[in-house]
């Protein structure tokens, strides 16, 4: 899995590697494999005494549309000259597949380490005034679709789509425009941020900041731990559009673009860094001593994490993306409109895929200790006992038909009992008392009103000294979480 998740906007698809030489598109909703395709076109066949070394596809990439697909295939089989392909696919509407565009052979001298898509700059406001990118130029204009590549032989280069060439038939292909590097310095990384104005690349300790219109390089960041190297750099969206998230192999550091400075730090190391593209928030994959995975959810305005899941898997975390798609805006929002969700994904070692997600909630609950998901649970099966079997309601009943509410209860929620799937339901210890209970004939039939006004009476009481014990303890808890840091390995 050299190319990791990469999520294809057009197809709603994650793409990984298949076999050697291709890739396939898997839709986790459907949780199947789409399609497949052959990007190197190779035919494997080999000597029976000497086994072939393969073409791999090392990096996939697709625009921000989901028309267009950038790939870089690589092989060497450490005698001749390592082979490197960077190619162009465009999807077809007609044939509904991906054809060759543009193939690029060598696209650099070294090992390729990068590949991603200009974002487009966001539409303007009005049709008499232009959208203002971050790096604070206008973008009323459309640029052309560009691409950027980087290597180990240290030239990050931009790639921008050309039509209407007349040498070639009228058809659209892909050119080199522009080729920049830094010291000379092998280069790890690069991405852009949310609008596209702004292009950062890993030059080992430095983080560098380019226009990628013109190729002029803007600001220079050291690392604030010199023994230290980056490896990992991502922008935030939206209100944290402005910050650049990084790693080295300690350190998780957020820079202020507007100040130019460090943010926060915070000493842990990350495995894997990924950012939402629809909301402001980014997420962290830390590895802990006992070999499981910790993730953290954090807003990069703060360093306090906003949800925290400790032993999310028990192996190692080897890629990770967001899913994201627009869907109609909801009614209680003001409806009338379109809104882009995203959900987080990720693969471990093993090459098993994890989603998380917070069903039913707008907003994440901090989770950092099993007490805290262990309050309320009295509460909890109670409620849950009372949405299978009913809940009788207060009021005067006549001493005669006593007999008769008692059974149309029971039988009301013996058949919710039936109408309920069976994973759903709360376990047995907590319904038997409770359902046993309710069985049982009341003593005194005549003053059924009164002893119901009892029994909600203590319920109350009971649920006062349970919310009351879960304040203290939510307390207790939030103070030991404010005394110990909130990223722990």
């Amino acid at each position: 899995m050299r190319t990791g998740l990469v999520w294809d906007p057009r197809s709603l698809s994650f793409v990984t590697n298949s076999n050697s030489g291709s890739l396939q598109w898997y839709r986790p909703d459907l949780d199947q494999v789409t399609c497949q395709l052959d990007v190197t076109g190779l035919n494997y066949v080999s000597r029976r005494d000497e086994p072939l070394v393969l073409m791999t596809v090392e990096h996939a990439a697709f625009s921000s549309d989901g028309h267009w697909l950038a790939t870089i295939e690589w092989r060497d089989d450490g005698k001749t000259t390592p082979e490197l392909r960077l190619k162009f696919w465009q999807f077809t509407a007609s044939s509904q597949e991906f054809e060759l565009n543009t193939c690029v052979e060598p696209p650099h001298n070294g090992k390729v380490t990068s590949l991603s898509f200009q974002p487009p700059p966001p539409p303007p406001r009005n049709s008499l005034s232009s959208s203002t990118s971050l790096a604070g130029k206008s973008t009323g204009s459309a640029p052309p679709l560009a691409a950027v590549s980087t290597s180990e032989d240290g030239n990050v280069k931009t790639w921008v789509l050309l039509g209407g060439a007349e040498e070639r038939g009228g058809d659209a292909s892909w050119a080199c425009r522009s080729v920049a590097y830094y010291q000379c310095l092998p280069c790890r990384g690069a991405c852009f941020s949310r609008d596209g104005s702004l292009l950062a690349t890993n030059f080992k300790k430095c983080l560098t900041l380019w226009d990628p219109y013109t190729c002029e390089l803007r600001k220079v960041f050291s690392s604030p731990f010199p023994p230290e190297t980056f490896s990992q750099h991502t922008f935030g969206s939206k209100t944290s559009s402005h910050y650049l998230i990084s790693t080295t192999d300690r350190h998780l550091i957020v820079w202020d673009l507007l100040r130019c400075s460090v943010l926060w730090s915070v000493a842990v190391d990350v495995a894997v860094l990924v950012a939402d593209p629809v909301a402001p928030m980014a997420a962290a994959f830390v590895p802990s001593k006992q070999g499981t995975t910790h993730l953290y959810v954090f807003d990069p305005s703060s360093p306090a994490p906003v949800n925290v899941w400790e032993s999310v898997c028990s192996e190692p975390v080897t890629s990770a993306a967001y899913a994201h798609a627009t869907s109609p805006a909801r009614e209680s929002r003001g409806g009338g409109g379109e809104e882009r969700t995203s959900k987080l994904y990720f693969q471990t070692s093993s090459q098993v895929l994890y989603q998380v997600s917070n069903e039913g909630e707008d907003h994440p609950v901090i989770n950092t200790a099993k007490v805290v998901m262990q309050k309320g649970r009295e509460e909890q099966s109670r409620q849950a006992f009372f949405e299978v079997f009913g809940k009788a309601t207060k009021g005067a009943v006549e001493p005669n038909t006593a007999s008769s509410v008692n059974h149309s209860v029971r039988l009301r929620g013996k058949l919710k009992v039936w109408d309920t799937a069976p994973h759903a339901l709360p376990p047995l210890t907590s319904l038997a008392p409770l359902f046993l209970g309710s069985l049982l004939p009341s003593k005194r039939p005549g003053s059924r009103g009164e002893m119901e006004d009892l029994e909600s009476d203590g319920e109350e009481e009971e649920r006062d000294s349970v919310e009351g014990e879960d304040s203290d303890s939510g307390a207790q808890e939030r103070d030991s979480h404010r005394r110990r840091s909130p990223w722990v390995q």
